[in-house]
């Protein structure tokens, strides 16, 4: 006798398919209406949100074209909900990796057509937070605000590439407790200002912002940035120059780690003989204040001079950074230069604005005359708005969106230590990656090999 399918049990069977079908949906679409990317103001400044979650203030200044640009879009109703990490143990699935200046857990996913990604991800490579490379189902930088959750300029934020070995100190390090740094690679960006003063609407925002995003791209990474000084062209009492300072910041946001800013003339009234501070013949006006405060104390510190200390995680080598202010010079700058050229390093770095041929500078020659006396590595300088070498251990670095001129397009320039333990400069073309010049040191400054 043939059996009869049972009637009720079948559809019994597709009314329970149906209801866990909708369920599925109504969680879906619970989930993606989660995801808003909203910006809110309060007191504390501006402060990214995603909605129901606080990722803290965003780093670097108000420009309106920068990471936050998404603020208030829903995210095209993606499962990908911009949560936040340090490792992948915060991760209930997927790996934790960095997106924009964030890190965030992401699915994994295969670049050669494995899992596929949802309609607003795709799969890409991204850094995994131990350092390596992983492929996973991101969405664009800016999907989940841009914000600088771990790095930036602040003086708590995490140096290097894996959380677990970085060291966080104020003010940047000491001889004796230096950041730690997977190994010394950085960048050198130069001067940026609009061409005539208080000209802001034409500001080089695009060039500038372009160079970030090049140096955060850069392969392998680099861990921080030095920059030697002219981000604004204002009259010294004008609020033009805090709104360049405010651009010039926001560009830099594209760049997910610390800066270290030296002053340059511009950030004192323009001429290249200006002297400021509270025994400068300038003074401290507007221009110089709003410096202060929006890259020197943010940095971490109340002077325009500083040092900033750098090693590897074993300590095999120590670096130090020698930020001279030639435009805020006087007799305290000049033995805080002699104490700190004193101490004793692998490598030393000096870096200034004007090149030892801007000797109206009024910091210029007191300070060739001091470092002269003791070992150091490099001179770094700007001012002059070209990249250019200068003898054998000075470099000019001034083509940062700044009116160029020599006949070299705007770029920037990446530093790194060679397993010989010199050191080799590679200066590149913003836009092409083109390579306009490398040369290597040695760690005492002397010409080494360049391959």
């Amino acid at each position: 006798m043939t059996s009869q399918p049972d009637f009720f049990s079948f559809h019994h069977r597709r009314l329970s398919w149906v209801i866990l079908l909708t369920w599925a949906l109504v969680q879906l679409a619970g989930c993606s209406n989660s995801v808003t990317a909203v910006k809110t103001s309060d007191t504390g400044g501006n402060t990214n949100r995603i909605q129901g979650l606080d990722l803290g203030p965003r780093q670097g200044g108000d420009d309106a074209n920068a990471v936050a640009d998404v603020d208030a879009t829903p995210l095209d109703n993606t499962p990908f909900a911009c949560q936040t990490c340090v490792s992948d143990a915060d991760c209930a699935v997927g790996q934790c990796v960095e997106i924009g200046c964030g890190w965030y857990c992401a699915l994994p996913c295969s670049a050669t057509g494995g899992n596929s990604c949802s309609t607003t991800t795709s799969c890409q490579t991204r850094r995994h937070w131990d350092g390596n490379d992983t492929t996973v189902c991101a969405p664009a930088e800016d999907a989940c605000a841009g914000l600088s959750t771990r790095r930036g300029n602040s003086p708590d934020s995490i140096d290097g590439s894996d959380a677990a070995t970085a060291t966080v100190v104020a003010a940047g390090g000491s001889s004796d407790q230096p950041l730690l740094v997977p190994s010394l690679d950085f960048v050198v960006v130069g001067d940026t200002r609009p061409p005539v003063p208080d000209a802001t609407s034409s500001y080089p925002t695009p060039v500038i912002r372009k160079i970030w995003k090049a140096a955060e791209a850069e392969k392998p990474p680099v861990f921080f940035a030095v920059t030697t000084g002219d981000y604004v062209f204002a009259k010294p009492t004008s609020k033009e120059g805090a709104a360049q300072m405010d651009l010039y910041l926001g560009a830099q946001s594209y760049f997910c780690r610390k800066s270290w800013h030296c002053m340059g003339n511009h950030e004192c009234t323009g001429a290249t003989d200006s002297n400021c501070g509270a025994s400068g013949k300038d003074g401290q006006p507007t221009l110089y204040k709003n410096f202060l405060s929006k890259f020197v104390q943010p940095m971490g510190f109340e002077q325009p001079y500083f040092t900033v200390w750098y090693a590897d995680n074993a300590h095999t080598w120590k670096a130090k950074f020698v930020f001279i202010a030639a435009n805020a010079w006087d007799s305290t700058q000049a033995a805080w230069l002699k104490g700190e050229m004193a101490k004793p390093s692998t490598y030393t770095f000096v870096v200034r604005h004007e090149s030892s041929e801007a000797t109206d500078g009024p910091g210029v020659t007191p300070s060739e005359d001091i470092i002269a006396g003791f070992p150091y590595t490099l001179l770094v300088v700007g001012h002059r708005h070209t990249y250019k070498r200068l003898g054998i251990r000075e470099v000019i670095v001034g083509n940062g969106g700044a009116p160029l001129v020599e006949q070299i397009n705007y770029g920037y320039v990446v530093i790194r230590r060679r397993p010989d333990a010199a050191i080799q400069l590679t200066s590149y073309d913003y836009l092409s990656h083109a390579v306009f010049e490398t040369f290597a040191l040695a760690a005492d400054g002397t010409e080494a090999a360049t391959p």
